[in-house]
């Protein structure tokens, strides 16, 4: 069975990789690309991802190629092919990393690995140097100017498009309004700032492994919403979920490792993370996180 990739495909790559894939099986994991571990007759194995769209294609693998040589942990970039010249879809191929997925990390361990990601944050952010922020070209230069600074905008524009109406009625359809409105000011604060941000970073894109005695990253993974600007994106991501004990494992861990937070990091990083919530609610209403996330909101109202 060859799930994803038909025959000729994985004939294509295993003469492009010089070794012939012999299987491949589904990894969890990402929304918008389909990922596959494909084994091989030897000891080789990969990890095969069929992007969507060309443009990120290019833009995740100039990052791969970038951190290769930084403290930030990402997986070996084998093969890239942005424009689909090989099966006809952008495709990038990485040696399979070793590692425990992070959301698969026992609860009893959530502190250390939250205070790992910690860490790894304030890596990503030193990692590469930008002059302003901006969604992300293939060569890495931002496109400029604020990003993201207008929370009411994107609020209106993905509302419209968003299945929020059969979650909330109209007086909490009002009320999200509100929200957005009272935290705009909090996302304008951070607009000028430049740094690599993830755009996911939350357990389910990390794998760890145990380290003297608590846990380090061996790989961040999915970096297919990377862009230049402030690190809380990346916070508030991580601390969606988050216990307090697991948050302040994690905030300690990026302040140790030289990462800066303002006194106002809390506040801030809620704020950016509506960003991402209010995206869930395009989803389908039966999807989890479009579940999920109608929940957080609902506790914000």
């Amino acid at each position: 069975m060859t799930g994803p990739f038909t025959a000729a495909e994985l004939s294509a790559l295993s003469a492009t990789l010089g070794r012939d894939i012999t299987g491949t099986r589904p990894l969890t994991g990402g929304y918008r690309n389909v990922t596959v571990l494909a084994e091989t007759a030897g000891p080789d194995r990969y990890v095969l991802r069929r992007c969507t769209d060309a443009a990120v294609c290019a833009v995740e693998a100039a990052l791969a190629d970038r951190l290769r040589a930084t403290a930030v942990p990402v997986p070996e970039l084998v093969f890239a092919d942005p424009a689909g010249a090989l099966l006809g879809t952008p495709l990038l191929v990485s040696r399979f990393a070793p590692g425990t997925p992070g959301d698969r990390v026992p609860a009893a361990d959530a502190p250390g690995l939250a205070r790992a990601m910690g860490e790894t944050l304030a890596a990503i952010g030193a990692a590469v140097p930008f002059e302003e922020p901006g969604l992300l070209g293939p060569d890495l230069v931002p496109t400029g100017g604020p990003l993201a600074t207008d929370l009411v905008a994107y609020a209106d524009r993905t509302l419209a498009a968003s299945h929020a109406s059969t979650a909330f009625d109209g007086t909490e359809l009002a009320a999200l309004r509100a929200l957005v409105a009272r935290e705009a000011p909090l996302v304008e604060s951070v607009a000028a700032d430049a740094g690599l941000v993830h755009g996911d970073y939350n357990p389910k894109n990390v794998l760890a492994e145990p380290y003297r005695g608590g846990w380090r990253l061996t790989a961040v993974l999915d970096w297919e919403f990377a862009l230049s600007g402030t690190p809380l994106f990346d916070v508030g991501n991580a601390l969606r979920f988050a216990a307090p004990a697991v948050a302040t494992a994690f905030t300690t861990g990026y302040v140790d490792a030289g990462g800066v937070l303002p006194a106002d990091w809390r506040p801030v990083s809620r704020a950016l993370d509506l960003f991402a919530l209010l995206d869930f609610l395009t989803r389908p209403p039966d999807h989890r996180y479009f579940r999920k996330s109608v929940s957080l909101l609902r506790d914000r109202l």
